[in-house]
């Protein structure tokens, strides 16, 4: 029985270190082998015999009992993804206990007809099975154009936050008539959820996302008359950093939050800022920096607009090391989409680590 276990043990490493996909990757082998060590003290304290013809099952049955933590893998980082959606908005999280997030859905297309689906590459190239949360900031096309796509991917997530009660023809009105299946979609999904989030599911209690914060603000007082000043305005804090994603909020929103002492102290010591409304003026309101001063600036935009303040928000930011794919770290203050393409931020407790892709 003693060589019988041996023997099963041997292949019970070597299908622990089997995907789907092939081997595991570097940074998934330590929690495979704690599977595997777990897996091995079961044997051992129990009285485990395999009748002929069990064993082609075998390698199943341990992946069921043995499996991976609810929420994928987990690691102690903070992992995101600005995405170059051109005049969009796409950003992915995973939080260090493998949950997966998205604020916006942005989607990027070419006169080509070449399109770029953020949650397609999630889906086929990151193996991103399940959406656990998704926040829609406001309600324009540019924002949720890859919609579609999360229903034929079968991404619809399990939690959602987007700006509730504004009336349909409102944003109906809001938005080009070309983009109204768009719209019918988002309006279907705002239909949708409408039951309380449960406790264990609910994304404001740091537990459930593996140590990461994350707040919401919006304001229903001013300049009301455009969907952009419905924009929520995202928090998220991790090992002393802390990002702030506004969505298109303009100065008569911004001017509402600053007067709210909950807010201020939310985005006090702020250090990655993606800046409102894709840089441009309409979104630029100087005074934020009253509160903080980040590291760095991002933008999320296609090709420059006379209407883009790009440059203004270099004034604002402290400058940050930035590693481009193939070339050596530099200092930079604000990012843009538009010139350094995808944007990854990795955050863990020795600090964060920029890179464009």
């Amino acid at each position: 029985m003693t060589n019988f276990r041996v023997s099963l043990l041997f292949f019970l490493r070597s299908c622990l270190l089997e995907t789907p996909s092939g081997r595991l990757k570097r940074r998934q082998a330590p929690f495979a082998l704690s599977v595997f060590y777990r897996a091995r003290r079961f044997l051992v304290r129990s009285s485990f015999s395999l009748r002929k013809g069990d064993m082609r099952n075998f390698k199943t049955s341990l992946r069921d009992k043995f499996s991976y933590p609810k929420r994928g893998i987990r690691s102690s980082a903070l992992e995101i993804v600005v995405w170059d959606v051109q005049h969009g908005n796409a950003i992915y999280m995973k939080t260090p206990n493998g949950t997966n997030i998205m604020f916006d859905i942005g989607m990027r297309s070419h006169r080509n007809g070449w399109e770029f689906s953020p949650l397609k590459y999630l889906k086929y190239k990151w193996r991103v099975d399940r959406l656990h949360y998704l926040v829609i900031s406001h309600p324009h096309a540019d924002h949720m154009n890859d919609i579609s796509n999360m229903f034929d991917l079968n991404l619809r997530p399990e939690v959602l936050t987007r700006p509730e009660y504004i009336d349909s023809a409102k944003i109906e009105k809001g938005n080009q008539y070309k983009y109204s299946e768009i719209i019918k979609q988002y309006l279907y999904l705002d239909r949708t959820y409408i039951n309380p989030v449960p406790e264990w599911q609910d994304p404001s209690n740091p537990n459930n996302n593996g140590g990461v914060s994350i707040g919401h603000f919006r304001q229903t007082e001013k300049g009301t008359h455009n969907l952009n000043n419905y924009s929520i305005v995202s928090v998220i804090e991790y090992a002393k950093e802390k990002i702030v994603i506004p969505g298109d909020i303009e100065s008569a929103g911004w001017e509402v939050l600053t007067g709210r002492r909950d807010f201020l102290s939310a985005i006090e010591g702020t250090t990655i800022f993606v800046a409102s409304h894709h840089g441009r003026k309409a979104g630029f309101y100087s005074k934020i920096f009253d509160y903080f001063i980040p590291d760095v600036v991002i933008v999320s935009d296609g090709r420059y607009s006379d209407t883009s303040v790009t440059n203004r928000y270099g004034d604002y930011s402290q400058g940050v090391r930035v590693k481009r794919r193939n070339g050596n770290p530099t200092a930079r203050y604000v990012l843009t989409t538009r010139k350094d393409k995808a944007i990854y931020i990795k955050i863990n407790h020795f600090g964060k680590k920029i890179t464009t892709i």
